[in-house]
């Protein structure tokens, strides 16, 4: 009935105002906007993000496309953080399948920092820390479009296209408008195993007021999934290719239990990560503890909700 969608859309946005995460520490980003990818949804992180080779995953958008083939129906999820650092995002994703071959979906995002502590990524390495260069007001509003399709059996691909406004304070700030484009691929070996890749921001521009030209920092991911009876263990190797030496390591399992609870674990190079599930008639809720991850940001706690119809 229409009347209880609308009641299922409301209710999920009204949770959100709950689902917050308490964190302290600073932020590494700068002109090249990598503040954004700090990864927001509970289950991939809970698993380290090693999600490339996993299907069915509504949040594949942000990760490697082609991993969305294998929803059903309609999916909605909201995310929204307020952490104690002044660092506040927003995000709405939806997903719909519109054949079995076919799933389409777009995410809006909504990023916004105060007085927070920026280190230059450039200058940094995946497990480095640097101290902060400067405080600065950054905001950014993204909206993604993606899409997977499954053109030979066992293979699907997919792409997504990411459009930003955003704005940072400071000297060297000013407005900026960017775009960047992601593909990735997905192979199902064998029942159980399957194999994936992506390259993360392919292509992107990023212009600013000024005039300058940027582009956002590209990365290339392959990634494993194996199943059985429900459960997955995934690993991944990250790395970017204008850097030698540059890759990580990652690795994540899930286990369900009684189709209601799934419990995840994830293994980044510095650090662990723990998380947990709920699927109840058709509304999920996910939770999962990280300490410091790739971005740098200190021990926290995220929520994500979200409903199928």
């Amino acid at each position: 009935m229409a009347y209880k969608t609308v009641f299922k859309i409301a209710g999920l946005i009204l949770a959100s105002a709950w689902a917050s995460t308490c964190v302290q520490g600073s932020i590494s980003g700068g002109r090249q906007l990598e503040v954004l990818e700090i990864g927001f949804a509970a289950a991939p992180l809970a698993m380290a993000e090693s999600i490339t080779a996993s299907s069915e995953n509504p949040f594949a958008g942000i990760y490697n496309p082609a991993g969305v083939i294998g929803l059903k129906g309609t999916q909605l999820h909201s995310i929204h953080s307020h952490l104690s650092d002044g660092i506040e995002i927003f995000s709405l994703n939806m997903v719909r399948s519109i054949r079995e071959d076919w799933v389409m979906g777009v995410t809006w995002t909504q990023f916004q920092t105060t007085g927070v502590p920026i280190v230059p990524i450039e200058s940094a390495t995946p497990t480095q820390d640097i101290s902060p260069t400067s405080k600065a007001v950054y905001s950014s509003h993204a909206l993604t479009a993606f899409t997977g399709i499954v053109p030979l059996p066992n293979l699907s691909v997919g792409l997504s296209v990411s459009g930003f406004l955003s704005r940072l304070s400071g000297e060297s700030g000013g407005n900026g408008i960017g775009i960047t484009v992601t593909p990735g691929m997905r192979y199902e070996v064998s029942p159980g195993w399957s194999l994936g890749a992506h390259i993360q921001n392919l292509f992107s521009s990023v212009s600013w007021e000024s005039g300058e030209q940027e582009t956002v920092g590209r990365f290339v991911h392959i990634g494993s999934d194996f199943s059985a009876f429900g459960a997955h263990l995934t690993t991944e190797y990250v790395f970017d290719p204008s850097r030698i030496g540059s890759g990580d390591f990652r690795a994540g399992v899930s286990v369900p239990f009684l189709n209601l609870l799934t419990l995840r674990a994830g293994m980044y190079p510095t650090h662990f990560t723990a998380g947990v599930g709920l699927d109840f008639k058709n509304v999920v809720m996910d939770y999962v503890f990280t300490g410091d991850s790739l971005s740098r940001l200190s021990d926290s706690s995220r929520f994500s909700l979200g409903v199928r119809f």
